[in-house]
């Protein structure tokens, strides 16, 4: 019975540590643009996305967060109906690289942005 409990105390222990680690990791990534190609790198992974090809729509998203302030968002929507997402939070050089470019290059194809 005692080892049971030990078991389970150190199971518990292990969640507690791997939720914040999950939470961490799924946020750790890098955007990078290059040329007409946005490539985000996940640490197991790696995304590349042809802009010229792929994209449907985009959007800029606005939230007001108390303990944060405001956080911005690009919204991308691919031909394959999936949306990729750039924070000002996470990704504060990225986002406003991204921002412009698709300004420039794509803003026939921006939708209405959400405030």
């Amino acid at each position: 019975m005692d080892t049971f409990i030990l078991i389970l105390i150190i199971l518990g222990l292990l969640i507690l540590i791997a939720i914040p680690l999950l939470l961490f990791m799924r946020r750790l990534g890098e955007v990078k643009l290059q040329g007409d190609t946005l490539l985000f790198v996940y640490p197991f992974r790696e995304e590349k996305i042809e802009l010229g090809e792929n994209l449907l729509k985009w959007n800029l998203q606005k939230a007001q967060f108390l303990w944060i302030g405001r956080v911005f968002a690009v919204n991308i929507q691919l031909k394959e109906r999936r949306w990729r997402s750039i924070s000002s939070r996470f990704y504060p050089d990225q986002f406003q690289k991204v921002f412009q470019y698709l300004e420039e290059n794509y803003s026939d194809k921006r939708t209405k942005d959400i405030y």
